[in-house]
């Protein structure tokens, strides 16, 4: 009987222990991913990452999702023209992505639709002094010249970017907190050839700037300039 005994407690032993390993569940590790549409003349597209779509609505020209949760882990990130079905292959453009734990991405798709390309930025911005904001600025209009963003002071221009061409990103840079009205040049001129939106960057917070449409364009393609907030 004795033996009987021990040979049952035992086997409960053993079942508690395959329990507790079943129930034992490995958590997810996670980076956040946002997405940018700055091709001028692309439609609207859906995100897919592997076969989940991520976008909460589909992305049209000039929008981005914000920060979505993504696994980190190597992800096939897929763009889709928007009603398209996303169970089979019918991706216009897809890229592979690392991502790492805790980190911010952003992916920009840039250039014409028929020469779409995603370009990757790892958004990291250092801690901010007290009274200052992080700006970094993309030149992502296709086939504007090499341009300038610029402070005018009593219509003298002061470069704060300079010598962008297409597809060049900054850092994160550290400016005063404040109110900005800021322009475009063309680099090495001074004819301002555009106005950016008037800008608060607040103590503390992330944001960036970015161009976008075509070079002697006008309406809803023509050059402009759009800011996000990254950090808030």
């Amino acid at each position: 009987m004795k033996k009987q005994f021990t040979l049952f407690a035992a086997m409960v032993l053993m079942a508690g222990t395959f329990t507790a390993c079943k129930d034992e569940v490995v958590a997810k590790k996670y980076a956040r991913l946002d997405v940018i549409n700055a091709s001028p003349d692309a439609p609207g597209l859906n995100v897919i990452v592997d076969s989940s779509v991520l976008s909460p609505y589909v992305l049209t020209f000039g929008t981005n999702m914000g920060y979505m949760q993504v696994e980190a882990a190597k992800k096939n990130v897929l763009f889709k023209t928007f009603l398209s079905d996303t169970t089979t292959d019918s991706a216009v453009l897809r890229t592979e992505v690392t991502f790492k734990e805790g980190e911010h991405y952003s992916v920009f798709l840039v250039d014409s639709f028929s020469k779409l390309t995603a370009l990757l930025t790892p958004d990291q911005w250092p801690a901010t002094q007290n009274g200052k904001a992080m700006v970094r600025f993309l030149q992502l209009s296709p086939n504007a010249p090499v341009l300038d963003v610029v402070k005018m002071v009593d219509t003298t221009p002061t470069v704060i970017f300079g010598n962008m061409g297409f597809k060049d990103v900054t850092a994160f840079t550290p400016i005063n907190a404040g109110v900005y009205d800021w322009s475009l040049t063309f680099t090495g001129k001074d004819t301002v050839i555009g106005k950016l939106p008037t800008m608060i960057f607040n103590t503390g917070k992330s944001y960036t700037i970015y161009t976008r449409g075509f070079d002697s364009t006008m309406g809803k393609k023509a050059l402009t300039a759009t800011v996000i907030v990254n950090q808030n």
